[in-house]
């Protein structure tokens, strides 16, 4: 499910690592189940990956390239699944298996980010033969011993370990920041056995190996993303397309104070949790709305802690409902509004979110004017920062949500320093308001706006407005003028000076084109002062 709630998600804890990185790798097996061990091997095969990420502090050039490595696996119908952090920007990948010394090359079919999983497919004649798919088992439950197979770090063959399944609860992913059912084991982790498969005691695969700890807090734990939802993702791409995960699009509260649920009407001491927002353009907005009260959903009841039952006594978070669904799906809701309990049904789609991502294997949007370097806030860019970066952008990000008027929120990240920017050269990631008397929601309005500069009796200007409370002391503003015939008639000339090829991202490329048509009427009239 995308994160949840949206703009309010928890910060993946400082020492959790994902493997190519950090990845699962049980402690090790005796000699018994030699045979079984030795015919599960020809499902595993070994990733090897070459990654290439975009520069999002530089958009319009890519960064340097990087050799990682992970484990996989084959299912039916001859494919390839690994963790989508495996093949994450990748620019080549190449299988090898287990037991083997060739490679053969490997395309990327489907990718979820939001699970982290990946389907790939080798072309190569011959290379499946001896082989064999996994065989699909029931989702393991807390207790059950399972074996892990891959190739971390230490060595060059493959990885045959054991452990026991700790716990099963919802927990954010690592890759996506996404809250999903996970898997823990009591296991120590070594790189490089992301994507692995985990099988049960009886053979059968019940997990994908993908994150671990790696710091001295937490000692022999480990995670596997559960078959449950592997089943899923499979279910998506079956029509040759992967929709993702939906979520509801709400930020709810606990109700486990009796004064509160008093104050609700809720006549219960237990159940149910408190609606607070609703996120527009989500599958709540216009169904749900502040102030309800979830009691149930797809007729499974939810506890005042936001926990619904799951196995054998256990419970986990309500998302997990949510998570098992696809894109467009259809879900029950029973509520408790203004003292009547109501059923409802919303549909189910992807949260709209003010600072998206992070992605994988696309290229930043930007644009260029003036010097002024605009993007579009994501996690890729604060991802460049960490801790340091600027707290409103944080805040955005953790609290933020989407508005009609605002889907994202677009900054300068630098300026390009030239003769025409004098006086501004210190500005840096200040967040936009305005150009040119037009509020700013996503980059197409920046490229919208600017064609049509302010026009007073002194001559015709380029407009921004910052929030002032961006950038740091020694570059703080909050207006930003510039001579507009003088932006237009530098623009090439500030480009090629900093080695950019183009004004705007390739994304943005036609939509520029198609607002820099001449349009009808008189020639260079402007927008008027207000």
């Amino acid at each position: 499910m995308p994160k949840t709630p949206p703009g309010a998600r928890r910060t993946v804890s400082a020492f959790l690592a994902l493997a190519l990185a950090p990845a699962l790798a049980l402690a090790a097996p005796g000699a018994a189940r030699a045979d079984r061990s030795s015919e599960i091997a020809r499902s595993v095969v070994k990733v090897f990956v070459v990654q290439k990420a975009p520069d999002y502090y530089q958009p319009w050039q890519m960064g340097y390239q990087m050799p990682v490595s992970g484990s996989g696996f084959i299912i039916r119908g001859n494919r390839i699944l690994t963790n989508a952090h495996v093949v994450a920007n990748h620019v080549d990948i190449q299988v090898m298996k287990a037991g083997d010394t060739h490679r053969a090359s490997a395309k990327l079919l489907f990718v979820a980010d939001d699970a982290d999983l990946a389907e790939l497919e080798v072309d190569e004649p011959g290379f499946f033969a001896g082989t064999r798919p996994v065989a699909f088992g029931p989702m393991p439950r807390q207790g059950d011993r399972v074996s892990a197979y891959g190739f971390p770090a230490g060595g060059e063959t493959l990885s045959v370990t054991e452990g026991v399944v700790s716990r099963i609860e919802v927990r954010e992913y690592a890759h996506a920041g996404d809250e999903l059912l996970t898997a823990q084991t009591d296991a120590a982790i070594n790189p490089g056995s992301s994507g692995g498969p985990v099988f049960d005691r009886a053979g059968r695969f019940v997990g994908v190996s993908f994150e671990g700890y790696n710091g001295a807090a937490l000692q022999s734990t480990g995670y596997f993303i559960p078959v449950v939802l592997v089943d899923r993702f499979l279910k998506d791409i079956s029509d040759g397309h992967y929709d993702g995960i939906p979520g509801m699009g709400i930020v709810w509260q606990r109700l486990e104070n009796p004064a509160l649920r008093a104050s609700l009407g809720l006549k219960s001491p237990r159940g149910g949790v408190l609606v607070i927002k609703v996120v527009p353009g989500s599958g709540a907005d216009g169904v749900l709305k502040a102030g309800d009260v979830l009691l149930r959903l797809d007729g499974v009841p939810i506890a005042g802690n936001g926990t619904v039952p799951f196995g054998d006594g256990e419970r986990v978070d309500l998302v997990h409902l949510v998570s098992l669904h696809q894109m467009g799906d259809r879900a029950r809701v029973e509520i408790l509004r203004e003292g009547a309990v109501r059923d409802l049904t919303l549909t189910l789609k992807r949260i709209p979110e003010l600072v998206p991502g992070p992605t994988y294997g696309v290229r930043p949007s930007y644009f260029v004017y003036g010097g002024l370097v605009f993007q579009e806030l994501n996690d890729n860019y604060l991802a460049l920062f960490g801790a340091s970066a600027p707290v409103l952008m944080r805040y955005y990000d953790e609290m933020g949500l989407p508005s009609r008027g605002r889907p994202r929120i677009v900054f300068i990240n630098v300026v390009l320093p030239s003769e025409l920017n004098a006086g501004y050269h210190d500005i840096r990631q200040a967040v936009v308001t305005e150009v040119n008397g037009r509020p700013i929601g996503d980059l197409k309005d920046v490229i919208r706006a600017v064609r049509d500069p302010v026009r007073t009796a002194r001559g015709r200007f380029l407009v921004v407005k910052v929030d002032d409370w961006t950038g740091d002391s020694d570059g703080r503003a909050s207006e930003i003028v510039l001579d507009a015939d003088a932006a237009a008639r530098d623009q090439a000339g500030i480009l090629a000076a900093f080695g950019i090829d183009h004004a705007e991202s390739a994304d943005l490329a036609p939509f520029a084109a198609a607002v820099a048509r001449p349009r009808q009427g008189k020639a260079g009239q402007g927008r008027p002062a207000r």
